[in-house]
């Protein structure tokens, strides 16, 4: 949406989000993801979803091996441009 340009993500997402179903919780976690913050940003809430809107494959991997440790379920919501 043009609406959204220049806001971050998270916000957009949780936005759209929040429009499908306003009962649900939605816990935006602005910051970037690292191999030495994964396993704190996961355990800081009881999430029941991640949602992944990371732009580069490293931290996309990244993501997706740290919920498969943690057993929390990975939506991702992002897209890369292939260069290959």
């Amino acid at each position: 949406m043009e609406s959204r340009v220049g806001m971050p993500k998270v916000q957009s997402a949780k936005e759209q989000i929040s429009q499908f179903n306003r009962h649900t919780k939605i816990i935006t976690f602005q910051t970037r993801f690292t191999q030495e913050n994964a396993a704190e940003i996961l355990a800081a809430q009881d999430w029941d979803v991640v949602m992944d809107g990371s732009d580069n494959a490293p931290t996309r991997y990244l993501i997706n091996d740290a919920c498969c440790v943690a057993k929390k379920i990975l939506v991702s919501g992002s897209a890369l441009q292939w260069e290959g």
